[in-house]
């Protein structure tokens, strides 16, 4: 039997729609979690396919959120939504393997996300 494919959204930005529409209509089952420790029981109890993490929404340090989530998978997917360029974070997470940064909006990640699920990241 093939396991489920579940997409894991930390965000509380109300067009979040827009992405889980997206993983959806990719056969992704999509979950949304509104705080990083929301994220972390989640995390605890499911196996993922993608994360996508907007760390601002959360008020989360994505480099503290990307390493709590390598505890559970060291494999899984991580896309962050950020805009700001050039940060310290940014120039030490762009380094680890399976970490993405996109800076579109909700409505226009849906195919870069799909390339990074599906392996043409």
């Amino acid at each position: 039997m093939q396991e489920e494919s579940k997409a894991l959204v930390v965000s509380t930005v109300k067009s979040m729609p827009y992405i889980l529409a997206d993983l959806e209509n990719d056969h992704l089952s999509a979950s949304m979690c509104g705080s990083f420790h929301e994220a972390i029981t989640a995390m605890h109890h499911d196996k993922f396919t993608v994360i996508v993490l907007d760390p601002q929404a959360v008020h989360v340090d994505a480099l503290e959120f990307v390493l709590n989530a390598r505890d559970f998978d060291a494999e899984v997917p991580i896309v962050i939504m950020d805009k700001s360029k050039g940060t310290k974070t940014n120039g030490v997470l762009s380094g680890l393997s399976g970490v993405f940064w996109l800076s579109k909006g909700e409505r226009e990640i849906g195919k870069e996300l799909k390339n990074i699920i599906y392996g043409k990241g």
